[in-house]
């Protein structure tokens, strides 16, 4: 029966799918590519200068000095790609707005291996005991970094997390020591105080040998007010961006492609957008930053395909600071989004996250899997929010709805998550308010008009949940008496109550079909996993 019933779900969601996909709108005007010069940029080319005119023969030597060529192009409508040669490039590029923009396109590419790197390589070290403990001039006061506005007193924040610096030896990362008899293999110590940067490398690596590098530019590409913008091919990294910042940001700027790039081992954030309209992110990696991979703010018309965002907040979870502003993928204020085969695993807080005025949704074909907190997180949105197609499992909560309307889940595969598979919770006796960024309109916004169809949701343990609630029973009733859900196959290790409703104890699935009036057509079942941690159900 269950074979039968999920061959007809697959056939379905394909009709539905084909027919999405033929009256979906053009999302994003991608940058068009026409060009009428192009800059090289080789650091390795013997000839390579920041005076010379950027042909192949005589190249720049930076980036900085092509992209400001690039800008004065474009102020004379003449559309520039700049062909970066392999190499890593230690330094911050500014396309700034002047007041002068026109639409001809700026092409950043990578021709090569192309490093855009925050670290600086020291030499020099001394000796300072017989422990692999080896000691250089610091000439930094960074301190600790403020919290953002608005956060106090919400979030108390360790030091730690506050912190901005960071090591690497032989690309690998050193841990960070807050006090010199916290000092061991494999991580670093500044004392502020003495001026004074303490290394001790893991084994027995040979100082004079070893790729010192130490972080010291918070900022790796920055753009304001510009259109038609592509980034392509192109790796950042060690940017020791301060708390809640990113390596690299546009700003008030539209059309922007970003495409086959890395976002990896920043302090903080790896990649941000804010006020950014019609932007293609396609195939990009943004992992192992300190804080979040990938943050949107006010935007506008995105399609995300085939983008990973895992391995994020090792900085935050350091401090315990796991929520608040930290997800692989955080999605504040955005209105009309696609996002296509989105992978983000084993982020030390959420896998994604839409917070607050989130409209015209779609997630599909992703996988949310083993992120310390919630997989995917919808909070405070009027939607609709359409999860579908898609795997969530292995995290703590699966998929909570806070205070979120119109949330649709179709044909989605969600299993093994700790607490529960679906939570449904808001305010305990109200709306919460939110005002539409590009409208003004306020909107009291709850949990209700969800419709839930073709899902398989599967408890792997007999404690976890399939669905559950922190709504009170007049909340819980009017999600109910707005909610569809049925054709779900719902899947329970052991002979438990697996649902839990407002203002009660847990219930079994008839009480769950009588309560709610939903799931007629559904499949329920007790079953035993032949091995859950491969999905063998």
């Amino acid at each position: 029966m269950i074979s039968r019933l999920r061959n007809k779900i697959i056939q379905g969601l394909w009709i539905a799918g084909v027919l999405f996909w033929l009256h979906a709108p053009a999302w994003c005007q991608t940058p068009d590519e026409h060009v009428d010069q192009i800059l090289y940029v080789n650091a390795t080319h013997p000839q390579a200068s920041d005076q010379n005119p950027g042909s192949q023969a005589l190249p720049f030597k930076t980036i900085g000095r092509a992209a400001a060529a690039a800008v004065a192009n474009n102020a004379n409508q003449v559309g520039t790609k700049v062909l970066i040669g392999a190499g890593t490039y230690r330094e911050s590029i500014y396309l700034l707005k002047n007041g002068r923009e026109t639409d001809a396109p700026i092409v950043f590419e990578a021709a090569g291996e192309v490093i855009v790197s925050g670290s600086d390589v020291w030499t020099g070290w001394q000796s300072v005991s017989g422990n692999n403990v080896w000691a250089h001039a610091w000439p930094y006061a960074w301190g600790l970094a403020p919290a953002p506005s608005g956060w106090e007193p919400y979030v108390t924040l360790a030091d730690i997390v506050r912190r901005r610096e960071m090591v690497f030896v032989n690309g690998t990362a050193l841990d960070q020591a807050l006090s010199y008899s916290e000092l061991q293999a494999g991580r670093f110590y500044v004392d502020e105080n003495a001026q004074t940067l303490y290394i001790q490398p893991t084994g027995n690596i040979p100082i004079s040998g070893a790729a010192v590098e130490v972080a010291v530019r918070p900022e790796l590409f920055y753009a304001s007010g510009k259109n038609n913008l592509v980034l392509r091919g192109i790796i950042f990294q060690h940017a020791n961006t301060a708390l809640d910042q990113r390596a690299v940001k546009f700003y008030d700027s539209s059309n922007i492609l970003v495409e086959d790039c890395q976002f990896r081992w920043n302090n903080w954030g790896g990649l941000g957008l804010e006020l950014a309209r019609n932007v293609t992110a396609r195939r990009n990696g943004a992992n192992h930053n300190g804080g979040a991979g990938i943050v949107t703010y006010k935007t506008r018309t995105l399609l995300f395909e085939d983008n990973e965002t895992s391995y994020n907040n090792w900085r935050g979870m350091k401090g315990g600071f796991t929520g608040w502003a930290v997800a692989g993928k955080k999605n504040l204020l955005t209105h009309g989004g696609i996002f296509l085969r989105h992978k983000s695993y084993a982020n030390q807080t959420h896998g994604i996250w839409f917070d607050s005025d989130c409209e015209n949704i779609s997630v599909d074909e992703a996988d949310f899997c083993s992120n310390l907190e919630i997989g995917i997180y919808l909070e405070i949105n009027q939607g609709p929010l359409t999860i579908e197609n898609s795997r969530i499992f292995w995290n703590k909560y699966g998929i909570l709805i806070a205070n979120s309307a119109r949330v649709n889940l179709k044909g989605n595969n969600i299993h093994g998550n700790a607490a529960s598979q679906i939570m449904v919770s808001g305010l305990d006796d109200a709306a919460r308010l939110e005002t539409n960024w590009e409208t003004g309109a306020q909107m009291g916004l709850r949990a209700e008009q969800a419709a839930w169809m073709n899902n398989v949701v599967v408890s792997t343990e007999a404690k976890q949940f399939l669905v559950s609630t922190t709504l009170s029973p007049p909340l819980w009733r009017h999600f109910v008496d707005s909610f569809t859900s049925d054709r779900n196959i719902w899947l329970k290790p052991q002979e438990t109550n697996a649902f839990e409703i407002a203002g009660g104890d847990p219930i079994n699935f008839e009480a769950w079909q009588l309560t709610t009036r939903q799931d007629g057509n559904s499949v329920f079942a007790y079953f035993r996993c032949s091995d859950p941690t491969q999905d063998d159900f």
